[in-house]
């Protein structure tokens, strides 16, 4: 397997290594989909009461997970023991969590049917879903996009309930979301968890470094709440489409230093065929201040829902030419009435990306193969633009793209690359023409300017606009766009 994948399965499996003086991370999968072993310990499984142990599903640096036919209530279990020295610790956590598996009822989440927490034989049992966790499907297969925003729904709404009832889940990684032969996703292994009310982790990093939240990997009690489990999440559906992790690093101190400081790549660097809106949902999770997530892991469903419905978002790229990209989906998705607007984003973009690559000779391919993206949403713009009724009706899409477009031309403009930025001033000034919107004193002045004496002929800002407009795309066809 390839060996990024491979690592989101290594990461899943054994993190028992990364330790230290004062470090606490969660152990490994306690996702009992995992592969199944020959290892036992004779001297605890006999001694699980009602359970006849069939065989090994999975073990972590805490424990080992056992599936188990309950003889009294006749029906297979998973039985979750541990390998560390009985403590008050142990007992601590397993007392939380039966305190909070009455809390919990959610399709999505997978029961916890009873707690020992006796230290003679500590040990819980948990329903058992036969299939497996999401780490191994990952190592197989990436998951489509659609895939990918199905599962990240039905995880959002598990921990929108979780969260409702003051729990905190804290270790949301791949090996601990079980798929059923269904594939339908259950989360597991709340025993990291955390009441919002009172308790929360103060003794050490918690959490599974890939995966973990930059305030987790700071150790920002302050912080760590809700949006630490969306920012996992996110980290999730990244890995589960692109196949590795948005933080990868050579070493465990390396990789703490990254989460909490480094932001990840977009998702379109690794993969084009993601959509703009999908990489923004997951994008806008990975943010590395709590704030600027989603509000609630609600908000998040009812974003992923909206995406896999065609619908707009809330979410919003952050690259200038992310930003464009998705407006156009955006638009195409909706049939806007003005698609025009973006037919005219795009062919600025085209040829922008066209003479960087020329000028720069960076990452030619790349470009190219996002250009042959653009190019394939400006045919389906046309079409969808000949379809509508009324060209002159604008929406409130259309007077933010403007606004953001005349932003982009502004800070191009600040940055000195004043071709550029006559490109997306002209267009501004052009698409706000149609829809009788003024175009701003910065869009104007980068018109103007762009050439230090213009025609006698040439009189007015749209005649310049138009011009600049003009000699742009000669440009585009003279590169082959």
């Amino acid at each position: 397997m390839p060996e990024d994948r491979s690592e989101i399965l290594d990461a899943a499996t054994d993190v028992s290594s990364f330790r230290g003086a004062s470090t606490k991370v969660s152990a490994a999968s306690s996702g009992h989909c995992g592969h199944s072993g020959v290892h036992t310990r004779p001297d605890v499984l006999s001694e699980l009461a009602h359970y006849s142990v069939i065989r090994e599903l999975g073990r972590g640096g805490m424990g080992v997970v056992y599936l188990a036919h309950d003889r009294t209530l006749d029906r297979h279990v998973a039985i979750k023991t541990f390998l560390a020295e009985c403590n008050e610790d142990l007992i601590t956590l397993l007392t939380a969590e039966a305190r909070i598996s009455g809390k919990l009822d959610h399709p999505a989440i997978v029961p916890v049917f009873e707690v020992n927490a006796n230290c003679d034989n500590p040990y819980y049992t948990m329903a058992y879903v036969e299939g497996e966790n999401l780490a191994q499907r990952i190592a197989r297969q990436v998951l489509s996009p659609e895939s990918t925003a199905r599962l990240g729904a039905v995880v959002a709404d598990a921990l929108h309930h979780a969260h409702l009832a003051d729990v905190l889940h804290l270790d949301i990684k791949p090996a601990n979301i079980l798929l059923d032969k269904s594939e339908n996703a259950k989360v597991t292994d709340f025993g990291l968890f955390a009441l919002l009310a009172s308790a929360k982790p103060t003794d050490g990093i918690v959490g599974t470094p890939q995966f973990m939240a930059p305030e987790q990997a700071l150790n920002d009690t302050d912080k760590i709440g809700a949006c630490s489990d969306i920012y996992s999440l996110g980290a999730v559906l990244y890995a589960a489409v692109v196949g590795r992790p948005p933080i990868v690093a050579s070493n465990d101190t390396e990789l703490l230093l990254k989460v909490a400081s480094t932001r990840p790549k977009p998702l379109s660097q690794f993969a084009l065929h993601i959509p703009a809106a999908l990489d923004a949902i997951i994008m806008k999770c990975l943010e590395k201040e709590p704030e600027k997530r989603y509000a609630s892991a609600a908000d998040l469903h009812a974003d992923l829902t909206a995406y896999l419905a065609g619908k707009p978002i809330v979410a919003r790229p952050c690259g200038r030419l992310s930003r464009l990209r998705f407006f156009a989906q955006q638009h195409l998705f909706a049939a806007s009435v003005s698609g025009s607007l973006v037919l005219l984003l795009l062919v600025f973009t085209v040829a922008s990306m066209l003479f960087q690559a020329v000028e720069n000779h960076y990452e030619v391919k790349r470009l190219k193969e996002e250009v042959r993206t653009l190019e394939k949403l400006q045919a389906q713009l046309r079409i969808a633009h000949r379809k509508s009724l009324d060209s002159s009706v604008s929406s409130q899409a259309d007077l933010s793209t403007i606004d953001d477009v005349s932003q982009i031309a502004a800070e191009l403009a600040v940055q000195g690359d004043l071709r550029r930025a006559a490109v997306f001033a002209a267009d501004a000034f052009l698409a706000g023409t149609k829809h009788g919107i003024a175009p701003t004193d910065e869009v104007l002045t980068i018109i103007r300017e762009f050439r230090e004496e213009w025609d006698s002929e040439v009189t007015t800002d749209l005649q310049k606009a138009q011009i600049i407009h003009a000699e742009h795309e000669k440009q585009l066809a003279a590169l082959g766009g």
